[in-house]
């Protein structure tokens, strides 16, 4: 006698379940990637001995008592300055070269430069730091010392979680919509690099995006585990597999071969384009081990600076 009541508040639960999941890409749950497959490039990563990289210091947050929580970005300006995306404190912390904390900034209202969920930031050739905020759909403009200089949204951005710049020329990933735009500096769109309706290079849930020294761009895309490259014109060149899964991030090194993280795997993975594996990375024995790491970024000397969300801290790792 009770079946159809039962019936109806477990069909009320699913749909409760259902509507919920719909919201996940908010910028308080993000969406996850779908992971890569496995494949025979995954088993070859793994079956390779991890390259051990010395730990030169951890960054925490901007003091003991004010820790980071849920970082996911880190840039390096040419000066040696670091720059990390705090996401979960709404704001962006500032280091010298040496690791000491100078400050942050990014909190407060909008038209002053306050951010909901940054989680990338680049330094442009002029110095400026331009930061990606996934919580508005924002590319924030900051001078070197945190002065805040302006804004623009990105059209119909969903959960973007990668940012790199040519000049002064902003290029994000919109991880949520499948899309790759490079902007003006004024943030009108130039061109769409990539998306998930191309017949060639197509892009599911690109996370990552870094320019080669030719100007061309490179993205990792997480679901696909791969990398593709596209000239400057937007047009397809290839696509490699490089064995990462997640809203992975990507470097380039003087040599020319390149770094992504590998978060659901734990580990980084070395490339040298278009396609010849060169290692992967985990921290040092008895350092601070590598649990999920996301974004990533090398300075002058060759340093790797590697976030790890999970743990709440930026490595600096002895180049590779």
């Amino acid at each position: 006698m009770n079946t159809p009541r039962l019936t109806i508040v477990a069909l009320f639960l699913v749909g409760h379940l259902v509507f919920a999941g719909c919201r996940a890409g908010t910028a308080d749950r993000p969406i996850e990637p779908t992971p890569a497959p496995p494949s025979d490039t995954v088993r070859m990563v793994d079956d390779a001995a991890p390259t051990l990289l010395k730990v030169q210091f951890v960054l925490t947050g901007l003091a003991a008592e004010d820790p980071f929580k849920g970082p996911n970005g880190v840039a390096v300006a040419p000066d040696g300055t670091i720059y990390v995306a705090d996401t979960e404190m709404k704001r962006v912390v500032r280091f010298d070269a040496g690791g000491r904390p100078m400050g942050a900034f990014g909190q407060g209202e909008s038209d002053a430069g306050g951010l909901v969920a940054p989680v990338d930031l680049v330094v442009t050739g002029s110095g400026r730091v331009l930061v990606l905020d996934r919580g508005t759909g924002d590319v924030v403009t900051f001078e070197a010392n945190g002065r805040y200089v302006g804004r623009f949204t990105g059209p119909g951005f969903y959960n973007p979680f990668g940012l790199a710049v040519t000049g002064d020329r902003p290029i994000v990933a919109d991880t949520g919509t499948g899309r790759v735009l490079r902007f003006t500096p004024d943030g009108v769109v130039e061109i769409e690099i990539a998306n998930r309706d191309m017949q060639a290079g197509t892009t599911w849930d690109p996370s990552g995006v870094v320019l080669d020294a030719d100007g061309s761009v490179i993205v990792v895309d997480g679901a696909r585990g791969s990398a593709l490259r596209y000239r400057p014109d937007g047009s397809f060149v290839n696509e490699v597999e490089i064995a990462v899964s997640g809203l992975t991030r990507v470097v380039r090194l003087a040599d020319g071969s390149i770094v992504a993280s590998d978060p659901l795997r734990s580990r980084l993975v070395r490339w040298r384009l278009p396609g010849a594996f060169v290692a992967r990375y985990a921290s040092e024995e008895g350092a601070e081990e590598i649990v999920h790491p996301t974004g990533i970024a090398v300075d002058v000397a060759g340093s790797l600076y590697v976030v790890d969300a999970q743990m709440n801290r930026v490595l600096k790792l002895a180049p590779p």
